[in-house]
């Protein structure tokens, strides 16, 4: 089912509707992320999906980046933005970036730590206790364009490596 959005994007140049990269289901609403950005908050009002609020901050890297993608990830009864940036070419991520949505402020609150858990990053997100699957925790686990293994980004160290990993798809909680 297609739905016409006609909520302005407020961080379009050209003022056009907005329009969803990622969307994910949490707490019985809809978050979703535009092509600029913006964040929306979707529910049924009178048995029709409706924007009913707009965050006031753009979700963009930190960071300069020629290329990025984004992933909305719900993890421990939070929502979680995860950048792999393409700095230096479009075909390596260089770089990794983990926000927290503050709920309350609909603002995104940059991340230091997992806390011991770990993020697969790749057609869909999962994420999992870093001591029940055995990896290291705090990182982010992701698959590359140009790549069929898989690569880890350390938030302690925030060094990128390749990684052997087996069996990914049983591990953690799938949130597709």
């Amino acid at each position: 089912m297609r739905h016409k959005w006609t909520t302005v994007d407020p961080f379009d140049a050209e003022k056009r509707c907005m329009q969803f990269t990622n969307i994910i289901a949490f707490d019985d609403k809809f978050y979703g992320l535009s092509l600029q950005g913006s964040l929306a908050v979707m529910q049924e009002v009178d048995s029709r999906r409706a924007i009913t609020d707009v965050g006031s901050c753009r979700a963009v890297p930190s960071a300069s980046a020629r290329f990025f993608k984004e992933y909305l990830v719900g993890m421990d009864g939070e929502i979680l933005l995860v950048f792999l940036m393409y700095q230096k070419s479009l075909r390596i991520v260089d770089d990794v970036e983990v926000f927290r949505l503050c709920l309350q402020k609909l603002k995104w609150i940059m991340v230091g730590s997992l806390e011991g858990k770990v993020l697969f990053l790749d057609e869909c997100c999962r994420w999992g206790n870093s001591r029940e699957i055995g990896c290291r925790g705090n990182c982010v686990y992701f698959t590359q364009s140009s790549d069929n293994g898989w690569w880890r980004y350390d938030m302690r160290s925030h060094c990128i490596s390749s990684v052997q990993l087996e069996n990914v798809e049983f591990w953690g909680e799938s949130h597709d």
